[in-house]
């Protein structure tokens, strides 16, 4: 511990010669706690290896202007060097979704481009069969009637499923009949 110059107790407890028993009570405990305080708080951080570093980093910035100064440049620098690569690495990705993206969009639009090219095709292929085959038409016509007024007669309503068809559950109530007929013999 260095040495120090005497202090008397009004000093040590930071009262004045006139105050009262109770204000120097008051004063002294006041003082206690503060001083406890600083004592906890140097021995917490000289046991802790590191906070001890830390402490010891900024005493000796503190002790040295110049080092103060270079350390914060330095630190600048690396703050400013650490940003710049942080936006360029932004910038790469966004570049990349962009990239992305457009990749994406010009596959939609020839992916629609060649749909038409086919549709237009077809449609050709079709012209030119029926130019090659005048009855071609006339047949279709004829077969879509047909197939109306099927539909029409048998009350049957167009479905992508077959167990909706009504021809499935009538096949299915009659194979259940003839089950129960063979079980009744």
């Amino acid at each position: 511990m260095p040495p120090s110059s005497f202090k008397n107790f009004y000093d040590i407890l930071g009262v004045d010669r006139r105050a009262s028993t109770d204000d120097a009570t008051e004063e002294g405990k006041q003082a206690a706690e503060i001083q406890f305080h600083k004592v906890r708080e140097a021995f917490e951080t000289l046991c802790d290896p590191e906070k001890r570093r830390a402490y010891d980093t900024r005493l000796s910035m503190k002790a040295d202007p110049q080092r103060v100064s270079e350390e914060f440049v330095r630190r600048t620098t690396e703050r400013r060097e650490w940003a710049r690569k942080q936006q360029e690495e932004v910038q790469k990705r966004t570049d990349a979704f962009q990239e992305k993206i457009r990749r994406e969009r010009e596959a939609k639009e020839l992916a629609k481009a060649r749909e038409l090219e086919e549709a237009a095709m077809a449609a050709d292929i079709l012209k030119d069969m029926y130019q090659h085959t005048p009855g071609l038409m006339e047949r279709r016509e004829a077969a879509l009637r047909v197939r109306s007024s099927f539909q029409i007669f048998y009350q049957i309503r167009p479905s992508r499923f077959p167990s909706e068809r009504p021809s499935a559950n009538v096949q299915s109530v009659a194979a259940v009949d003839n089950s129960s007929d063979r079980n009744v013999r």
